[in-house]
C-alpha cells in the first residue's frame, strides 16, 4: 500500500511540473496574479486557500473577549475545545474527530514537540501579546514552516508580537485582569527598537488566585450544589526575544520560562467535590528561527531545545505510605530547514524541507528512560493550470523509538493531495477538495504514565477527505465570507482518552475502527457606514464519528466518547467608534462518555452565552483598553467533561494600558 501510495504521488508530481505551460496561454502571469491578490479576504477566511484555513487577528481575538487561544479557538467551524473549568483547567482541541495529538502547534515560526503528552494545553497561550492565530487542515501555506508542519492533520500558528519589529522605538504595555471568580491575571511587555534594524522585547504574565466558585450538578434523580474547592493556582511565565530584520533576511531569538503550581480540583462523585491532587510543572525553551526570501526562492531554519520538569502528589493514594509522588523530566531539542523555488510568482512553488527532533522521558518510577528520535521530511509543490490550483505533498516520518523493552525503527510516509478550482475569472468563488494521511504514535504518556499508560497502544492512522466551496464578496458599505466544507476521516486504531477521577489521571484505549463525517459551514458578515461597524459570524459543525470496528459488536455504530453530533458559535458586535459591543454564544449538542451510548453515559448539550462591552480611549502616544465581559449570562449548569463542572454567571473585568513612542 504504502509503495502504490508513492508511486501515485510521484506521478501526479511528474505530471504538473512537466505540464507545458507554452501551451496553455490561459495560465498567464497576469491571470495567476489576478487570482493570487483579490480573492484573498483575511477578516475570518482565506478565501484563496485549497484547504480550510481560518484567521483570527487581534482585532477579532479583542471583539471576542477571549482569554487565551483555547477560548479563541471555540469560534473556529469543526474545532471541539474540551475545557475542564477552573482558573488552571486544561483546554485542548479537537478538530473533526481528530484528537488534540492531530494538531500541531506552532509558535513562532518553530513548532515545538510534545512527546510527553503529545497535546498542547491551549490555555498555556495567552492573547496579551499575540497578533493573529491561523488554524489550517490539510497542508500549511507558510513559507518557512519546516517538515513537521506537514506531518500532522493541522497546525495551528500563533504568531507573537515579540516576534516583530516594532514600527516605533518603544513600546510598553501593562495588563491588569479581574474576575469574580478568584481569578487574577497581571503582565507587563516591553519592545525597545535598536537602530533600523534590530530589536529586543520582554513579556512577564502572573496568574494567580484561589479558582473558587459555585456550582451545581445532577446527580441521577437529585440536584448538589457546593463550591468548587482545589483549584489555587499561581502561574509565572517570562519571554524574551531579540529580533534583526534588514533586506531580505530575518533573525530571530527568543526564550521562554514557565512556573506552574497548581491544584488540581477532582471529579465530583457521589456528592464529595473534595480533591488533594497537586500538579507542579516547569519548563524552559529557546528558539532560534532564520528566514531569507529572495524574489525567486525562500529558506527557512530553525533549532530549538526544551526542557520540562512535572511533579504529581496525591496525598490521599491508597498505598502504605498513605500519598504517592511522581516526577518526570521531558527533554527534547532538534532543527530543521525548509526551500522553497518560486514558479512565476510565489503562490506557484516547488519546496523541500528536513527536520530532526529527539525526546526523552525520566521519571521516578522508570526503571529505563524511554528516547524516541524523529527525522521528519517533506516535498511538495504548488501550481496553478489555468483556473486550477494544484498542492500537493509527500511527507515521510522516520522514529527510532527506544522502549523499555524493546526498540523499533518506523518508516511512514503520508501523501497529501489537494485541486482547487476557479469557475469565475472575477468572483471570488472557489471549488476546492484534499486527500490527507495521517500517522501518529502514541505519546510517552499514553505509554508509560503511572495509572495512565497502556504499553499495548498501536500506532494512530488516518485518512481525511475534504470537499468545500468558498465565497467572498465585497461591496462599499458590505464584506461577506461564505464556507462549507463536507469531510470524512477514516481512522484506524484511534487512540481515545477517557478522563478519570482528576485532570492528571486517564484511561487509554484503542478503537479499532471509525469513520467519522461531518459538515462544517461558516459565515461572516460586516456592515460598515462612516463610524458604525456591525459584524456578525458564525460557525455550524454537524458529526458523526462511530465505532465500525465489529459488525456483532455491542459498540458498532456507537459515537465515540467524548465527540458531539453538533457544536455551533455566534457572534455579533457592533461598534460606533471607540466603543464596541459584543454578544458570543456557544452551543454543543449532546454527547458520551464511554463507547457505549446508553442513556446513563449520556452527557447533555449546552449553551454559553456571554456579553461584552470594550472601548479604547486614545490619546497622544497612549492608549487605554478596557473591556468589561458578562460571562455565562444565563448561569447554566454545565460540564464539558463529565464531573467536571463549569463556572456559572461569571464577570471578568480586562484593562490593557500601551505607551508607544
Amino acid at each position: 500500500m504504502k509503495k502504490m501510495q508513492l508511486k501515485i504521488i510521484l506521478f501526479v508530481f511528474s505530471c504538473v511540473f512537466f505540464y507545458d505551460v507554452n501551451a496553455q496561454k490561459s495560465d498567464t502571469l497576469q491571470t495567476v496574479s489576478v487570482v493570487a491578490k483579490k480573492d484573498s479576504i483575511l477578516k475570518l477566511t482565506v478565501i484563496n486557500s485549497n484547504v480550510p484555513h481560518y484567521v483570527l487577528d487581534k482585532t477579532k481575538l479583542n471583539e471576542l473577549s477571549a482569554n487565551d487561544i483555547g477560548d479563541a479557538m471555540k469560534f473556529i467551524p469543526g474545532t471541539y475545545i474540551k475545557d475542564y473549568g477552573g482558573i488552571g483547567g486544561l483546554k485542548t482541541v479537537s478538530y473533526r474527530s481528530l484528537g488534540a495529538a492531530h494538531t500541531n502547534i506552532e509558535v513562532d515560526g518553530v513548532i515545538l514537540p510534545n512527546t510527553q503528552t503529545a497535546t498542547v494545553n491551549l490555555s498555556d497561550f495567552d492573547v496579551f501579546s499575540v497578533n493573529k492565530i491561523e488554524m489550517t487542515s490539510g497542508q500549511v501555506q507558510n513559507h518557512f514552516s519546516t517538515a513537521s508542519s506537514y506531518i500532522k492533520a493541522n497546525v495551528l500558528y500563533i504568531n507573537n508580537s515579540l516576534f516583530n519589529i516594532p514600527k516605533q522605538k518603544t513600546v510598553l504595555k501593562f495588563l491588569n485582569t479581574t474576575t469574580s471568580i478568584n481569578s487574577y491575571q497581571n503582565g507587563i511587555l516591553f519592545q525597545q527598537k535598536l537602530g533600523k534594524s534590530w530589536s529586543i522585547g520582554t513579556q512577564a504574565l502572573y496568574t494567580f488566585g484561589s479558582g473558587q466558585y459555585n456550582f451545581s450538578i445532577q446527580n441521577i434523580d437529585s440536584t448538589y450544589t457546593s463550591t468548587r474547592q482545589n483549584s489555587n493556582l499561581t502561574n509565572l511565565k517570562i519571554k524574551g526575544a531579540i529580533n534583526y530584520h534588514k533586506n531580505k533576511l530575518k533573525l530571530h531569538f527568543n526564550s521562554f520560562y514557565n512556573l506552574n503550581n497548581q491544584q488540581l480540583p477532582g471529579a465530583v462523585v457521589l456528592y464529595n467535590p473534595y480533591n488533594d491532587q497537586t500538579l507542579n510543572n516547569q519548563k524552559f525553551n529557546s528558539i532560534f528561527n532564520l528566514q531569507f526570501k529572495e524574489t525567486k526562492y525562500a529558506l527557512g531554519a530553525n533549532a530549538f531545545v526544551q526542557n520540562s520538569t512535572t511533579l504529581y502528589r496525591d496525598n490521599q493514594y491508597l498505598n502504605q505510605q498513605g500519598f504517592i509522588e511522581n516526577s518526570y523530566y521531558n527533554q527534547s531539542y532538534g532543527g530543521g530547514i525548509i526551500y522553497s523555488k518560486f514558479l512565476k510568482t510565489e503562490s506557484q512553488k516547488l519546496f523541500f524541507g528536513l527536520d530532526f527532533k529527539s525526546a526523552s522521558l525520566s521519571g521516578s518510577q522508570f526503571t529505563s528512560t524511554p528516547n524516541r528520535n524523529r527525522i521528519n521530511s517533506v516535498i511538495g509543490f504548488s501550481k496553478w493550470i489555468y483556473r486550477l490550483k494544484f498542492q500537493g505533498n509527500l511527507s515521510h516520518q522516520f522514529i527510532n523509538d527506544k522502549t523499555p523493552n524493546n526498540t523499533l525503527n518506523i518508516s511512514h510516509f503520508s501523501p497529501f493531495f489537494s485541486v482547487a478550482y476557479l469557475p469565475f475569472k472575477k468572483i471570488n468563488f472557489r471549488i476546492r477538495s484534499h486527500y490527507k494521511n495521517n500517522y501518529r504514535l502514541p505519546s510517552f504518556n499514553d505509554l508509560y504514565y503511572n495509572l495512565i499508560g497502556n504499553t499495548n497502544l498501536k500506532a494512530e492512522n488516518a485518512q481525511s477527505f475534504n470537499l468545500g466551496l468558498t465565497l467572498g464578496k465585497k461591496l462599499k458599505t458590505i464584506q461577506s465570507e461564505i464556507t462549507l466544507d463536507v469531510y470524512q476521516n477514516n481512522i484506524k486504531d484511534k487512540i481515545v482518552a477517557i478522563p478519570t477521577k482528576n485532570l492528571f489521571n486517564w484511561s487509554m484505549q484503542n478503537i479499532g475502527d471509525v469513520r467519522s463525517q461531518g459538515i462544517d459551514f461558516n459565515l461572516l458578515f460586516i456592515y460598515t457606514k462612516q463610524k458604525f461597524k456591525l459584524t456578525f459570524s458564525t460557525g455550524q459543525s454537524y458529526n458523526r464519528s462511530v465505532d465500525v470496528t465489529d459488525k456483532n459488536g455491542i459498540t458498532y455504530g456507537h459515537q465515540i466518547p467524548y465527540t458531539p453530533n453538533y457544536t455551533a458559535s455566534y457572534s455579533t458586535s457592533m461598534a460606533y467608534k471607540n466603543t464596541n459591543l459584543t454578544i458570543t454564544l456557544i452551543q454543543t449538542g449532546k454527547r458520551y462518555v464511554l463507547n457505549e451510548n446508553l442513556p446513563f453515559n449520556e452527557l447533555g448539550g449546552f449553551t454559553d452565552l456571554a456579553i461584552g462591552i470594550n472601548r479604547n480611549f486614545n490619546f497622544k502616544n497612549q492608549k487605554i483598553y478596557a473591556n468589561l465581559q458578562v460571562a455565562n449570562v444565563l448561569n447554566n449548569n454545565y460540564q464539558v467533561i463529565k464531573s467536571f463542572p463549569m463556572p456559572g454567571r461569571h464577570i471578568r473585568l480586562k484593562l490593557v494600558y500601551t505607551l508607544k513612542r
